[in-house]
């Protein structure tokens, strides 16, 4: 792009380049040239300066986690309006990445970051959610029911009714809070004021279920999947310990409504694992499953082979980055590239931390504050490019090149886990000693310490990422 001028002025010529090293002008296309006048301001003149309307990103070392308590009900509280709108859900996702939720109001904010009510919804509002919740549940495992009523006599879906290996053998052990219960606790106002959409909710929920019509072969092949890992979730833990645990057949219900509603993502093992957390957390089915399928569903492709394999890529990518030793050194030793990462993410950490560190672990990666997109990840590059700009006296702008936006940052953490025990894998003399001790790097880990990792490596990325794009030329 050129501007003509019809005086004689000095004038500032700008290349502007596509590349990331400006040595490399030769091999591509001449840069268009941005002229401006001498006397005008030329960073007010340069393009896509967001910066300027970006408020000033902390220093480095003034990292977002630090000695910060979890969300408590007081804070919690405050977030609310009037008619209890969460209308700052930006400050909600920074205080829960900060330091996670305490135990006593987890369950109100999980049903907030896992979808369950919009964050902008208030207290009236949220008691219809809930109602239409409840009854479209009640509409699903109704038409399960029929489903398989209506097939009893095929064998192939006699297994749907099986016990549970002797887990569970008495079906009349099985106590839940039902839909009806669940409802009744709706306030006598609301559902007074309510009764009228409450048959409407009601009818149009039964309508979208028997329209649900899976393939037998594909539900048969997930159920008995389902009643295989059931027998094994968190049999240790109070809450699932025990022969006919009921809060099993709560976990299989859930499962199978699942998979009988999601015919296109299906049952894949891990899922019963990511369940039991909203189990144990929101403590009633009809939450349990509607944050559970709001979850599953904004990960679908993570449970897909390729989604998977195309993450794993990702990782491998970061930790080349970062660590090009430490990457070349474990692919060395043929473990398929990181594939040994991949039970990490797809549970999230589960596995890796105890119980209610992995809870906070869980609800810190999902409250989605830093992410490449994220107003703090574009703050730091803005920073970086403001004071190389300022370093070289104007000389030479800097813009983004080579972010992928598509890094998350469960995949930071990761690194930060591979990073921080970097010596012990280094002593490792091969694939055997390798996978020993990948077994057991988190148990030298403190998840705070991994944390703090992570977000200094999320921002080292961001600063990376910002290259020399224009330099100034003066005439």
């Amino acid at each position: 792009m050129s501007r003509n001028r019809k005086d004689s002025d000095e004038c500032i010529k700008i290349n502007c380049s596509g590349s990331v090293s400006l040595q490399r002008e030769n091999q591509l296309k001449k840069y268009e040239v941005l002229t401006i006048p001498r006397d005008s301001s030329s960073t007010a003149s340069l393009p896509n300066l967001k910066e300027q309307l970006l408020s000033e990103r902390t220093s480095k070392s003034e990292l977002f986690r630090g000695a910060y308590d979890p969300l408590t009900s007081e804070e919690y509280e405050r977030l609310l309006d009037e008619d209890g709108r969460i209308v700052d859900d930006h400050k909600l996702r920074q205080i829960v990445f900060r330091g996670g939720i305490k135990s006593e109001i987890r369950s109100d904010v999980w049903k907030f970051l896992f979808g369950f009510f919009p964050f902008h919804s208030t207290r009236r509002e949220r008691e219809v959610i809930y109602i239409d919740h409840c009854l479209q549940y009640q509409a699903l495992k109704k038409r399960i029911a029929e489903f398989i009523a209506f097939r009893e006599n095929n064998s192939d879906l006699s297994l749907i009714s099986d016990s549970y290996n002797g887990d569970i053998s008495d079906s009349q052990n099985y106590k839940f809070k039902t839909v009806k219960e669940s409802i009744a606790e709706i306030s006598e106002t609301a559902k007074a004021e309510t009764e009228q959409l409450i048959k409407s909710i009601q009818f149009v929920a039964e309508v979208k279920a028997v329209r649900l019509k899976p393939k037998v072969e594909r539900l048969v092949e997930d159920i008995r999947m389902i009643n295989k890992d059931v027998t094994r979730t968190d049999r240790d833990k109070k809450y699932f310990k025990g022969k006919n645990n009921p809060n099993l057949f709560i976990l299989k219900d859930i499962l199978t409504t699942f998979i009988f509603s999601h015919e296109e993502i299906g049952y894949t093992q891990g899922m019963n694992d990511i369940l039991s957390r909203f189990l144990v957390v929101l403590k009633t089915e009809v939450e349990a499953y509607w944050c559970f399928t709001r979850y599953v569903e904004s990960v679908s492709v993570d449970f897909q082979e390729e989604g998977m394999v195309h993450k794993i890529d990702l990782l491998n990518n970061l930790l080349e980055v970062t660590d090009p030793h430490l990457y070349s050194y474990i692919d060395s030793c043929d473990l398929g590239k990181l594939t040994f990462c991949h039970s990490w993410l797809l549970v999230g950490f589960k596995r890796e931390f105890d119980f209610e560190e992995g809870l906070r672990l869980f609800e810190i990666l999902s409250s989605h504050f830093l992410e490449m997109s994220s107003l703090e990840a574009e703050k730091v590059r803005a920073r970086k490019r403001r004071k190389d700009f300022e370093k070289d006296k104007g000389l030479v702008c800097c813009l983004d090149r080579d972010l992928d936006i598509r890094l998350t940052f469960d995949l930071f953490v990761c690194v930060a886990i591979l990073v921080s025990q970097r010596n012990r894998i280094l002593k490792c003399k091969d694939a055997v000693e390798m996978f020993k001790c990948i077994a057991k790097l988190t148990h030298y880990s403190n998840l705070e310490d991994i944390l703090f990792k992570a977000e200094t490596l999320f921002f080292d990325y961001c600063q990376k990422s910002v290259v020399d794009s224009f330099q100034v030329i003066f005439h």
